[in-house]
């Protein structure tokens, strides 16, 4: 096995939820995926495509992109080194319900599916493996549905940010990473208000040193404060 391999393993064994895998799985998975270079915007796969397997990102980011039926896009999640995407469409074997386009030059891992159907279908306690992530999804749409009508627009900003800079398929815990290139109008169209509404907001969110605005970037500089004003404003 070459360096390049070996930093692609260490990579994906250090994920969140590929470290949880026992070792045969891992290694399974491992020896069934492929890795594959996208260049800036490229599309990993598109909304409605055919189910296309796993994917991981081993360098880049992978940004999930939904297209609403009155035409309007906004940002699901980010997709950062050492996690993973598709396991709705694994499960199911239905089209994808949104969209993975690389940012900047992106190397992904994918296993395809009916490999990871052959690994995870063995018992019902490994295929418990590939559903909890998507079980993490359904309990943050539960909440979702419920912040929408009792939580404020600068609430629901808080906690946006959070989700971002973490990986979607997991529990609120652990560090928050920085946003880059994320613009102030995604920002806007993920929670349904407009770009002038969230810059003011965000402008309140730096003077409580929640936050520092760059240029193309948000860094947290405080995310208990952060999630504590999501929580109770």
């Amino acid at each position: 096995m070459g360096s390049s391999e070996l930093m692609t393993d260490g990579l994906l064994r250090s994920g969140k939820w590929f470290s949880r895998l026992p070792k045969d799985i891992q290694a399974d998975m491992l020896a069934s995926g492929r890795k594959r270079q996208l260049v800036h915007r490229e599309v990993l796969f598109e909304q409605e495509s055919e189910a296309s397997g796993l994917h991981a990102v081993v360098d880049g980011e992978i940004r999930i992109h939904c297209l609403a039926r009155n035409g309007s896009q906004f940002m699901m999640g980010i997709i950062r080194p050492g996690e993973w995407t598709g396991f709705l469409s694994c499960l199911d074997g239905l089209p994808h319900s949104y969209a993975g386009i690389g940012q900047r030059a992106t190397k992904v891992f994918t296993v395809p599916r009916e490999s990871v159907l052959r690994i995870f279908g063995r018992d019902v306690a490994t295929f418990r493996l590939l559903l909890e992530p998507e079980l993490v999804i359904s309990r943050k749409l539960s909440r979702h549905l419920t912040d929408l009508s009792t939580r404020s627009l600068a609430q629901r900003v808080a906690s946006r940010l959070s989700e971002l800079g973490r990986w979607a398929y997991s529990e609120d815990e652990g560090p928050i990473r920085p946003l880059k290139q994320v613009s102030q109008e995604e920002l806007a169209a993920s929670v349904g208000a407009t770009r002038q509404r969230v810059n003011a907001i965000l402008r309140d969110f730096q003077s409580r040193e929640f936050l520092k605005l760059g240029y193309g970037s948000i860094v947290i500089l405080d995310a208990e404060a952060l999630e504590s004003f999501a929580s109770s404003g």
